[in-house]
């Protein structure tokens, strides 16, 4: 009875390009330039929710010193890895190169990276290298979310012959994820998924 006197409303997690379009109007009304990576790993990093990542992009804006904000900026301020350390430890993943892998996160840990945020861009290009392989009418989209040099890995590893780069490694960082902050080394988790995976 109660039910049918009541309007619905169903809502829903806003996808990261909704977003990135409120992070670029935002800093714009702010006086602030950001460059297409800085928006999209604020995005990424704010999981969804409007009010995160609008909490990330006053950090990273209230820090800055200069009207234009780049990557690097984001990722000082947030703890997140740079591309290429998260580049390092994909490559080595899917060429079985456990060192090369460890050693990625060894100097990620030395720069202190966030490991949550590193698990997290690691499923996203794995993911999105998974969903090249199986879904290739997909190209363009994926093509549209990352950078050239990015892209070209995702690529690479979509062709690859390994079968490292796929469901079952997705599933285990899956894993590594939710056990992150849990360990008492935030790196820990990460490391074993490496050398498993990569055996």
């Amino acid at each position: 009875t109660v039910v049918s006197r009541c309007q619905h409303f169903k809502f829903k997690r806003p996808t990261e390009k909704t977003l990135s379009e409120l992070i670029l109007s935002v800093s714009k009304k702010e006086g602030f330039s950001l460059d297409k990576p800085s928006v999209e790993l604020i995005a990424l990093l704010g999981e969804g929710s409007f009010r995160d990542t609008l909490g990330i992009l006053q950090k990273v804006i209230s820090s800055s010193d200069k009207k234009k904000i780049s990557e690097e900026d984001v990722l000082v301020v947030t703890g997140a890895p740079s591309s290429q350390l998260v580049n390092d430890v994909i490559v080595g993943i899917e060429s079985g190169k456990v060192d090369g892998a460890l050693l990625a996160v060894g100097q990620a840990v030395a720069n202190n990276v966030d490991m949550k945020a590193m698990t997290k861009l690691l499923i996203r290009k794995m993911r999105s290298a998974m969903l090249l392989r199986y879904a290739p009418i997909m190209t363009a989209e994926i093509k549209n979310e990352f950078s050239e040099n990015d892209f070209g890995l995702i690529k690479q590893m979509a062709e690859s012959k390994s079968g490292r780069i796929g469901s079952r490694s997705l599933s285990r960082l899956l894993s590594v994820y939710e056990e992150t902050g849990r360990s008492h080394l935030s790196q820990l988790p990460l490391e074993i998924a490496i050398v498993e995976l990569c055996s």
